[in-house]
């Protein structure tokens, strides 16, 4: 280490001077201007040291140039000042400071006649410390010889070197201290500020929070009734009683009918039935919300609630349902017999649903059209429909029923709901927690009936003049009843019907996770979805293989139980005459499993078997079941697929993108998901139907354009072209 430490400073000291010498021209100027025209050469020099200045410039004196020289350093010292030089000239001086000094020079222009070529060339050399010294007189005075002289020149030249680079270091040292003071104090400024914003940020959201509650509420004051999902009627019963207006009616214990459980056979509890009067109370109510005559308080009604308003009744509903969802998981396993699993899905899911809806109520807007006439102007408003008969089914008995409810109510328009008879707790919980949220009296009410009287007041409901809209969730043979009844009396509805939703297996599918979604796309709540897989289509090419990863899927599942036994023994007829028919099953048969549970089966049918051959063909089984397909083609799948007269959803299971896009937009679905479950849904995209499926689509801005309607108005100015009268 030391022997390479001496050749570095051996090899510093001999480069040194090798760099001092420099050689240039300076143009010579007339003077008197008011700044100078230096030529400056800058250096550095530590205190204390000897500097030599040798400057060798051409020309000579009276040659009409006057070369200036003026040797300074930066802190204000002056060494030498010299005029009109030429030759060579040496000036020497021990610097005053460790500072950086310039050697300057100015060539002025004397002459009266022009000069050829006024310029002068220097040529400067500058020796500091050790290099500066005059070592020939140092060697004689001291008798040294020649090698001693020269290894004293290049110690003192080395030491030199390390002196600087210890004031360097130091400089360094002193640079990177303050470097990490600035930083420490940014550090704890960005802190406080950051501290500061987030304060600042949690203050505003809780000052907007209470200014917007308490504009919703001066707005639409919450109703001041304690309402209850049940009831005691005379007799002691629990009953789910009818809500108008913001509170129960009086129960009727001669009009009362029980909820059964399918797995006990005991009834939950019981609901008050409507009649006719019930009904019309309820619509005439619900007009009167909607149009604002019913609060007698000089406010507008529901429909000129602001968005604000609306938006924010939304989320604190789905802040209840979150707070109540033990309450509302509860109620769906007593009345439909579910397993928790398919409660707890329907309540994150209408979480969901309530967020994104009350996220899009702003998004309704009108248009200002161009017209083609001076001085006249259009606009076109988006209005709420009116009030809006919700049919909710009770196999997704909590989610579909919100999302319809919140979609009208989000758009403008009140809602009278007509719960299922089989899940009225749930269906009044939705009522409940909305009033709890502040949704003022007589935008929402609820009424159910008993199934024998169901038509009679459905047809009541739907003619009554109040109803402006329908939107009813079930199954086809009830839709088309449905449909026929708003048709006869010019009424628009919204409807999501059944389905036969089938699964076509490609020959590029990631077979075992196809086979795993199938099985548990038929079995889910007992196969009492309209999404559920029914048909499930593969390719010969990987039929046999698929057909064994699809047993051992389906030996894992667990169909449950059907919410009554009508239900159950249905899917167990329909399995049965495929039995008697000569089909094969994979597995499971036309047998229960459980108390009203059928069997997860999986049965395999002829393609070309017609549909009144055969009932699994094309009716909706809603049991934990599904026919198998095997074909030969792409199109043959596509063909098996399309022949359906439902189109509610679909499933491909491909790893080809491509092909999986372009087969899906050739099947006639309303909705086509890839690799993925059946019993699928998104709360941000259009979900509904097509042919026997149903019209309209729900969801988002979706579903809130289908309870807005559009009116046309036009401003004609004075200096409109209007016709004279003949």
């Amino acid at each position: 280490m030391p022997t390479n430490m001496l050749v570095l400073k051996l090899l510093l000291a001999f480069a040194l001077p090798l760099v001092s010498a420099l050689k240039f021209d300076i143009q010579a100027h007339p003077g008197g201007e008011s700044a100078k025209q230096e030529r400056c050469i800058r250096n550095f020099v530590a205190k204390d040291q000897l500097v030599v200045v040798t400057a060798t410039a051409s020309g000579k004196r009276g040659d009409g140039q006057t070369l200036n020289m003026h040797i300074k350093d930066a802190v204000g010292n002056d060494y030498a000042h010299p005029r009109d030089v030429a030759g060579e000239n040496r000036f020497a001086f021990t610097s005053h400071a460790d500072s950086a000094f310039d050697v300057c020079f100015e060539n002025i222009l004397t002459a009266q006649q022009a000069v050829m070529s006024p310029t002068r060339s220097v040529e400067l050399d500058i020796d500091i410390g050790a290099d500066a010294k005059d070592w020939s007189a140092i060697q004689a005075g001291e008798k040294l010889k020649p090698m001693e002289a020269e290894l004293r020149r290049l110690s003192e030249s080395a030491k030199e070197v390390v002196d600087e680079m210890d004031y360097l270091r130091t400089r360094e040292m002193k640079l990177r201290d303050t470097n990490e003071s600035t930083n420490e104090r940014v550090k704890w400024f960005a802190i406080g500020t950051m501290g500061m914003l987030v304060a600042l940020g949690i203050w505003q959201v809780v000052y907007l929070r209470a200014y917007f509650r308490n504009t919703t509420r001066s707005e639409f004051p919450a109703a001041t009734t304690t309402t209850m999902p049940l009831e005691k009627d005379s007799r002691g019963r629990s009953v789910v009683p009818i809500f108008i207006n913001g509170s129960p009616l009086p129960i009727n214990p001669f009009a009362v009918q029980p909820v059964t459980s399918s797995i006990t056979d005991d009834a939950v509890h019981y609901y008050a039935t409507a009649d006719p009067d019930a009904c019309d109370q309820a619509c005439d109510v619900a007009w009167k919300a909607f149009s604002g005559n019913v609060l007698d308080t000089g406010r507008s009604g529901w429909k000129r609630a602001s968005a604000n308003t609306r938006r924010d009744i939304i989320i604190r509903t789905a802040d209840l349902f979150e707070e109540r969802k033990e309450e509302l998981i509860k109620a769906q396993m007593d009345e439909t017999s579910c397993q928790r699993g398919w409660a707890m899905i329907n309540v994150q899911l209408t979480v969901g649903y309530l967020r994104e809806i009350a996220s899009c109520v702003s998004h309704i807007k009108g248009q200002i059209p161009t017209i083609d006439k001076p001085d006249t102007f259009a606009f076109v408003f988006k209005e709420p429909v009116g009030p809006v008969l919700v049919i909710p089914p009770w196999n997704a008995a909590l989610v579909l029923a919100t999302r319809a409810i919140t979609s009208a109510l989000g758009a403008g328009c009140s809602v009278v709901l007509k719960a299922s008879e089989l899940s009225p707790l749930t269906h009044s919980l939705i009522v409940d927690i909305y009033h709890q949220a502040g949704l003022p009296p007589g935008v929402l009410n609820s009424l159910q009936t008993s199934r024998d009287n169901a038509a009679e007041i459905t047809e009541h409901l739907i003619a009554n003049p109040s109803i402006r809209k329908i939107e009813f969730i079930g199954s086809a043979a009830v839709g088309r009843i449905i449909g026929a009844t708003a048709a006869k009396y010019l009424k628009p509805v919204l409807m999501e019907l059944g389905g036969k939703g089938p699964a076509i297996v490609l020959d590029d599918a990631n077979l075992q996770k196809a086979a795993v979604l199938c099985a548990k796309g038929a079995t889910i709540h007992h196969g009492q979805i309209c999404f559920s897989t029914e048909r499930i289509i593969v390719l010969e090419s990987v039929a046999k293989q698929f057909q064994e990863l699809l047993v051992k899927a389906m030996e894992k599942e667990q169909g449950g139980q059907a919410v009554h036994s009508g239900i159950a023994e249905k899917a167990r007829d329909i399995l049965q005459q495929a039995k008697d028919n000569g089909n094969e099953f994979l597995i499971g048969g036309p047998e229960m499993a459980v108390k009203n549970g059928v069997r997860p089966s999986i049965v395999v049918v002829d393609p070309k078997t017609p549909k009144d051959q055969l009932r699994i063909v094309d009716e909706e089984t809603f049991g934990p079941s599904a026919s198998l397909y095997v074909v030969d083609s792409d199109i043959e799948a596509i063909r098996l697929a399309n022949s359906s007269a439902y189109g509610l959803n679909a499933t491909i299971h491909s790893t080809n993108m491509e092909r999986a896009l372009k087969m899906g937009k050739e099947l006639e679905y309303g909705q086509v998901h890839i690799n993925c479950i059946s019993v699928y849904t998104s709360v941000t995209g259009p979900q509904g139907g097509v042919k026997g499926s149903g019209w309209g689509r729900q969801n988002a801005d979706w579903g809130l354009e289908e309870f807005v309607q559009e009116k046309f108005i036009t401003y004609h100015g004075a200096d409109a072209d209007v016709p004279a009268a003949k």
